[in-house]
């Protein structure tokens, strides 16, 4: 399977952090217990390089013609980390090893940066629910931990590169 990875600097992309502090918000609102850390959130996206916010797009190259298969968002700090907003893969090209080739890239370019950590959230299946995302809480904790995530807090996976 042929599969490429492009990535993008958007930095008027801004406007997702904001967004994902009004979900944060939201979520914390409707629902009794939340995994949304809001500290960690804010602190991440306060100190966020406004200008070096990535999406890495995955394409599915088969018969000469490239399908879009998946995205992540990836925002990276002033202090030398990364926060993975979101990583989606169409559900007909799941178990492919796609969210895996997006996950090596994205590191591969952080060691690139001088980046020293990558995290990301995961939440609980009612917030998944909540957002309308077709995944669940499992799925998504053995996807990180498979792709060498460790768990730093309750919901909290954090990749942690090497020097």
């Amino acid at each position: 399977m042929n599969v490429e990875i492009v990535e993008e600097r958007r930095p008027e992309l801004v406007k997702y952090i904001e967004i994902t502090r009004q979900s944060a918000e939201f979520i914390k609102q409707q629902l009794k217990e939340s995994s949304f850390q809001l500290e960690y959130v804010h602190n991440m996206f306060k100190n966020c390089d406004k200008d070096n916010i990535y999406v890495y797009d995955a394409y599915l190259i088969t018969n000469g013609k490239k399908i879009h298969v998946g995205t992540a968002l990836v925002f990276y700090t002033y202090d030398k980390k990364a926060y993975l907003g979101i990583i989606v893969v169409h559900y007909l090209y799941r178990g492919l090893g796609i969210g895996t080739r997006i996950v090596q890239e994205i590191i591969r370019r952080a060691k690139e940066r001088g980046i020293r950590e990558i995290c990301a959230e995961v939440l609980t299946d009612e917030e998944y629910q909540l957002m309308d995302i077709n995944t669940n809480e499992m799925m998504v904790r053995r996807f990180f931990e498979k792709n060498g995530f460790k768990l730093k807090d309750e919901y909290l996976y954090c990749y942690e590169i090497m020097t």
